[in-house]
């Protein structure tokens, strides 16, 4: 059978998962969280926010916010807003 690679990368992925211990795991279901609700309390705060109240672009700042790890939510926070 041919695999394509994005198969052997998932089975890579789950295989490097079902290796790890619960408690790693554990920690980084954790950090996925803290992740996806900062996102998303960004986002939130970025499109209620009057554009006067921010600095840059809402436009800039929105895929940044959506597609940069934890740093682009965090950055928000600390440099974004006025």
């Amino acid at each position: 059978m041919n695999t394509t690679r994005f198969e052997t990368l998932l089975l890579d992925v789950r295989n490097s998962w079902s290796g790890m211990s619960a408690q790693e795991r554990r920690l980084i279901a954790s950090l996925a969280s803290i992740d996806l609700l900062g996102k998303i309390t960004a986002l939130v705060h970025l499109a209620r926010t009057d554009n006067r109240k921010i600095r840059g672009s809402k436009w800039v700042w929105g895929p940044a916010v959506g597609g940069v790890n934890m740093f682009g939510w965090i950055a928000y926070f600390l440099f974004g807003r006025k």
